[in-house]
């Protein structure tokens, strides 16, 4: 309960995440560029970026996704290069996992049946060869797709439920559209910006810029070959999000990147995180393979009595490696953490303490409480439940039954009557004599949102405000 409470429990696997991210991502750079002080390098550019510090910290899943990416991408490599199953299989489980935590990982799984099909008639491989090889690889990797769509089936009865649902992120888009706050809708150019934009500031301007001229030395080294193939998909995560902001199923807002009143300067902007590791990647890769040029020139040149190379490669990788330290400093201490900002700045850090959150701190003393999650925002964090105690839109059966007959489960009820998203409310308040007659009203808060105690819940205990609470609202006041 401590875990969960204090947020550590989410913490953990990003920790987790951060080192395996890491591991993997060395591994994919010594196997392409076969020079160890530049994959070395490489992986520093990702495990020192603040952003992602921030991340493997908090209890978010984009470290799990990165983790993973790299995972697909290191065994899919070893796949291209040995054509050995047992590889495929395991980039298929990278894909499975992925899928499993971001859509970003639905991406990763068309890009990596594509690159197989095009890899097969690229080796001149028969048709049963290239089908056998999607099915080896498909049959594990959509898998976390499947079990993704049968869950909204078995918890909301349709299995595109994440799609259209009234949660989805596309029924939340709408509400943007409307205001005119969705500004890459159906806009290539502003999808393209907003993005890249976002992955510039994570990554560093600087190291950016380098970035992208390293992407542009690894093209003109490697053409059109598997492995410049396997390096593209490292690229996905920018495409996606293109895509997304584009047809409307995600929204970014980087500070200054839309109108100057818009109400929010912060919004998903963790997503940039994801270009982390392919832009260190490509960095290093663009010294390795400058440091081989150095090392063929001083080859032809030898007997000259000139030994060029090993100086010149170290002041390379020290400037890079200086050039690394230099943007962790900028960033943490000028330009600020784009995805600590996020949080410090964005409405749910400068909302005072809730009443609702108060009372419940001082008084909860166990009970399941029944509230539209959605509309109501309940943390059973701020006072101390467990999630086991909220019935909300995603508790399935329990979900219905406390929908049909509340008293028969929850002790209590929050709710924001007159708002037409929150189900509960427009529900119980169908039959709201029959209701007001099991509950009792507790109090208000100034923007609607009510709590209701059901009548034989009784001997309240009445405790302090506690340190953590009062500790979260000092916090958040700083900024």
């Amino acid at each position: 309960d401590f875990l969960w409470q204090s947020g550590l429990a989410g913490t953990i696997p990003s920790m987790i995440a951060y080192v395996v991210g890491s591991v993997y991502l060395y591994l994919i750079l010594r196997n392409i560029t076969h020079h160890g002080s530049a994959s070395f390098i490489g992986t520093l550019a990702f495990m020192l970026n603040p952003n992602i510090l921030y991340l493997q910290s908090t209890p978010l899943s984009e470290l799990e996704s990165v983790a993973f990416l790299l995972i697909t991408i290191y065994y899919f490599l070893c796949w291209v290069q040995k054509e050995h199953p047992k590889y495929l299989v395991l980039a298929a489980f990278g894909t499975f996992a992925s899928s499993l935590i971001r859509y970003d990982g639905w991406a990763l799984f068309l890009a990596l049946s594509v690159a197989i099909i095009i890899i097969g008639l690229w080796r001149k491989q028969g048709r049963q060869k290239i089908e056998a090889n999607l099915l080896i690889y498909g049959t594990l990797g959509i898998l976390g797709i499947l079990l993704w769509m049968w869950w909204c089936q078995t918890i909301f009865g349709d299995f595109l439920y994440f799609q259209h649902g009234q949660y989805s992120a596309q029924a939340q888009q709408i509400h943007y559209l409307k205001a005119g706050a969705l500004y890459a809708y159906h806009n290539f150019w502003q999808s393209f910006r907003l993005y890249g934009l976002d992955a510039t500031e994570t990554f560093g301007t600087g190291l950016s810029i380098a970035a992208i001229l390293a992407i542009v030395v690894f093209y003109l080294r490697y053409r059109f070959t598997p492995i410049t193939l396997v390096a593209t998909i490292l690229l996905v995560p920018f495409a996606f999000y293109i895509v997304t902001q584009y047809f409307g199923q995600s929204i970014i807002v980087v500070p200054g990147s839309g109108p100057a009143n818009a109400p929010g300067q912060w919004f998903n902007v963790r997503y940039g995180v994801q270009m982390v590791a392919p832009f260190s990647f490509f960095i290093a890769a663009a010294i390795a393979n400058i440091s081989k040029v150095k090392r063929k020139d001083q080859a032809q040149r030898k007997g000259s009595g000139i030994n060029l190379y090993p100086i010149a490669s170290i002041v390379l990788q020290a400037s890079l490696f200086a050039a690394i330290i230099a943007q962790m400093l900028f960033t943490t201490n000028v330009q600020g953490i784009l995805s600590l900002d996020d949080g410090l700045y964005n409405p749910t850090c400068s909302q005072p303490i809730r009443p609702i959150q108060v009372y419940l701190d001082q008084h909860y003393n166990g009970g399941l409480i029944l509230t539209n999650e959605y509309t109501s925002q309940l943390n059973a964090q701020d006072f101390g439940a467990n999630f086991k105690d909220i019935i909300y839109e995603g508790s399935g059966p329990y979900w219905r039954q406390a929908l049909a007959n509340p008293a028969s489960i929850a002790q209590w009820v929050v709710i924001r009557p007159g708002n037409q998203e929150d189900v509960v409310a427009n529900q119980l308040f169908k039959h709201k004599a029959a209701f007001l007659s099991r509950y009792s009203f507790v109090l208000q808060e100034r923007d609607g949102l009510q709590i209701f105690r059901r009548n034989d819940v009784t001997n309240l205990p009445d405790r302090p405000i506690s340190a953590r609470l009062i500790a979260l609202q000092q916090l958040c006041s700083k900024y």
